[in-house]
């Protein structure tokens, strides 16, 4: 299924306007892999059983698979993650999903955006149903989360949550706001880029606190 315009659980535009009458007026587009969902361990564990590698977690300094395998491997480990079945089993992170649920409990739109593959639009939507992630809106595809952003900007700000460096360093702009959780792969720290707010960031209740978002 084609996730770039898939609208079909709730219409952000009109979640925007009515937010714009209360206290907060930022949409959160948060990323699933390595975001919500432990994906590198996963994918630590198939890589040393299929190649007897011994690959742990922090051993990922750089973002792209290409600089620890080789091609045939690389290209055995994208058939793989192209599998809805793969998406389907990743520990969660319990402290992001209680942050997004605390956002989904003060009215802030939630769109959740990842670059996988179209065809596993349903594992992943399984997988926030399984561990009741709230959400108004699932896009899936490698550009959805470019098309989505496109529709923000100062009158309508988006803050997005992504591990992947090049979100961070191409996405930011006026109304748009990129907050990287600390992985390996960006050094480990969280930053935020974008903005004029030069807050510290080290973790989801922080992210709370930028929101103006008291957790229960």
């Amino acid at each position: 299924m084609d996730g770039v315009l898939d609208m079909r659980n709730s219409d952000v535009a009109s979640g925007i306007d009515a937010l714009h009458h209360g206290l907060l007026t930022c949409t959160v587009m948060t990323d699933m892999d390595n975001t919500l969902a432990f994906t590198n361990e996963e994918l630590c564990g198939i890589i040393n059983a299929m190649f007897g590698r011994h690959f742990d977690p922090m051993d990922f300094s750089q973002h792209q698979l290409a600089y620890y395998l080789n091609a045939d491997q690389l290209a055995k480990i994208l058939e793989v993650t192209h599998r809805p079945e793969y998406y389907t089993t990743m520990a969660p992170d319990l402290d992001a999903i209680r942050a997004i649920r605390a956002m989904n409990r003060h009215n802030i739109p939630i769109i959740v955006a990842t670059g996988s593959p179209h065809n596993v639009y349903e594992a992943k939507e399984k997988w926030l149903h399984d561990w009741d992630v709230p959400y108004g809106t699932l896009v899936v595809g490698p550009d959805v989360k470019d098309e989505m952003a496109k529709k923000f900007g100062p009158d309508n700000p988006l803050l997005i949550i992504d591990d992947d460096p090049m979100v961070a360093y191409t996405m930011p702009r006026p109304g748009v706001q990129v907050i990287m959780p600390g992985r390996p792969y960006n050094g480990g720290e969280w930053r935020v880029e974008g903005g004029n707010d030069n807050e510290n960031i080290h973790g989801w209740d922080d992210i709370l606190t930028h929101l103006g978002v008291l957790d229960e």
